[in-house]
């Protein structure tokens, strides 16, 4: 990626910082520059779970709204809050290789990623 480019896709996050209204923009832009079929991201207080943020950019409606009520799940793929918190704040994390060995039997996979066609690359 060039510089350049690199600047622009960092530049919308903190644009999405100061007006929440250009989040769907911002993760789309991200989504298409790395080819995703789809992109969401979140943030979330914890450790109640409050979203503070949840935009999405390709996802199917139905999923998008439906996703707030996986919280738990989530976070248990993660390790709970403990695994949760030895993730660097500033970077992006892949989850598939820190999946755990039964993450195939979790409410999340099941019910939200694995009716999309998700697999282990798609984490």
């Amino acid at each position: 990626m060039q510089k350049d480019r690199y600047g622009e896709l960092v530049g919308g996050i903190y644009d999405a910082v100061i007006d929440p209204a250009l989040w769907t923009e911002a993760v789309d832009a991200i989504r298409r520059e790395f080819r995703f079929h789809i992109a969401m991201m979140g943030v979330s207080k914890l450790p109640g779970n409050e979203i503070v943020v949840n935009v999405s950019s390709n996802v199917p409606p139905a999923f998008v709204t439906s996703i707030v009520h996986y919280g738990p799940e989530m976070l248990e793929l993660w390790g709970g809050i403990t695994g949760a918190m030895r993730f660097m704040v500033d970077e992006p994390t892949l989850n598939g290789p820190l999946l755990p060995p039964n993450w195939r039997q979790n409410r999340y996979y099941l019910e939200w990623a694995k009716p999309q066609g998700w697999s282990t690359r798609s984490f």
